[in-house]
């Protein structure tokens, strides 16, 4: 086929192929012209998938119930341990510990959200929520203490926020119990000392964690009340 000049309103003359169908001669697209079609048609699918992303992860962290405070990722400005805290992997137990304002839900949350943008299913409470969860069931006839548990016990991250607040019971040794034989990570976060950690969880939950996990301190300044000063 003949090689020709052909001009296009836009850019200018280019070279093509001539097309030639049922006699008659058919100018080519220009080149330029059909990059820049390719190059829309690429970001309206970027947009699009984007799109679909952003309320996928909206609808999980609902689901999740992480605090719709820390739910945007790219506002947090980490320093100190919280960088070492949001490099997290997933492969083990956290625990994350400090004073008040320290920023310790903060961290938790946005590994949610992390967690969530990698397709994991994320459950989000205080603990002393899982006695709570459970009793709201007593006399349901829509969901049971065992599904409760169980919901626990299966998402791929379990959060437990405040754990310092919580006074050991049966439930919280059913899910961590769950958890550990399951190899699930859970993120514990608290103001208290990793000692005490046999009172709160009780000594066969303190004594599994030992196996597999790492504490981060977040040390004592509370960032709330540095900012307002």
């Amino acid at each position: 086929m003949e090689i020709k000049t052909f001009t296009c309103k836009k850019h200018g003359d280019f070279k093509a192929r001539a097309i030639v169908c049922l006699g008659m001669e058919i100018s080519p697209t220009c080149p330029l012209c059909q990059k820049e079609l390719d190059d829309a048609e690429a970001r309206e699918i970027a947009e699009r998938e984007e799109y679909d992303k952003n309320g996928r992860i909206s609808v999980w962290a609902e689901r999740a119930n992480i605090p719709k405070l820390y739910r945007r990722r790219e506002q947090m400005i980490p320093n100190g341990n919280q960088v070492e805290a949001l490099n997290y992997a997933f492969d083990r137990n956290l625990i994350i510990v400090g004073s008040v304002g320290t920023g310790k839900t903060m961290v938790a949350s946005h590994l949610g959200m992390k967690a969530i943008e990698q397709h994991k299913t994320v459950r989000y409470l205080y603990a002393s929520d899982i006695a709570t969860r459970v009793k709201d069931t007593w006399g349901s006839k829509v969901i049971s203490e065992r599904e409760v548990i169980d919901d626990l016990i299966a998402c791929d991250l379990l959060i437990l926020d405040e754990i310092g607040r919580c006074e050991y019971n049966e439930w919280i040794f059913k899910v961590l119990d769950g958890r550990y034989m399951e190899q699930r990570p859970t993120i514990f976060t608290g103001n208290i000392d990793v000692k005490e950690l046999p009172k709160i969880l009780g000594d066969a939950i303190a004594s599994r964690l030992r196996t597999n996990v790492k504490v981060i301190t977040f040390g004592e300044t509370d960032q709330r009340k540095a900012r307002v000063a």
